[in-house]
């Protein structure tokens, strides 16, 4: 009896998603493409990966197509809000905040990495700004300077790309210079 005990106390005490989202989510669907996001979800399930980002940044996130590199510094409190309401969102850090930007808007707001970062300023991440030793507080100000970094490295050597693609261009630079990934 007192192992039973135990068993339901050890239950109790588990404090974490037990995904009844994705269970009920599976339940509810016949629809075969549907599945692939539910596998995804489950893999970000298990990986303790998943974001949670409330309607009022969604509602942000939405909003911030209408910056563009031209309105960027008359923009900078509204994007600057939607970034720290993203990078204060559990499961979201630096790298991920400026990939769902981009997502959201890829003519302004290009991913950074660590890949992109060293094509761009010649040199590694220093460790403090490495995207997990960042301080949430602190991401804004790199993320924004590393846009101003991207937009004028693209105006010196490849402005006959889009600007949407710097993120790229830098990324393959630096992996075809043999360099590795650090972490």
């Amino acid at each position: 009896m007192e192992n039973k005990n135990k068993y339901e106390e050890a239950l109790k005490n588990y404090k974490y998603d037990a995904g009844e989202n994705i269970l009920n989510r599976i339940k509810s669907s016949s629809d075969e493409k549907e599945q692939l996001d539910i596998i995804n979800m489950i893999i970000l399930w298990k990986i303790n990966r998943r974001a949670i980002i409330d309607s009022k940044t969604i509602k942000e996130l939405m909003n911030i197509k209408a910056i563009n590199l031209d309105n960027l510094e008359e923009n900078q409190d509204k994007l600057k809000k939607c970034f720290n309401d993203l990078i204060f969102s559990k499961g979201i850090h630096l790298a991920m905040a400026s990939t769902i930007l981009h997502f959201y808007n890829p003519d302004t707001f290009p991913i950074i990495d660590q890949r992109a970062y060293r094509e761009l300023h010649s040199e590694e991440i220093p460790p403090q700004e490495m995207p997990q030793n960042i301080k949430k507080k602190d991401a804004f100000d790199i993320y924004y300077k590393y846009i101003f970094d991207c937009k004028k490295y693209w105006k010196e050597n490849c402005k006959e790309l889009n600007f949407s693609d710097i993120d790229k261009v830098l990324y393959q630079l630096d992996k075809d210079r043999g360099n590795r990934v650090r972490y």
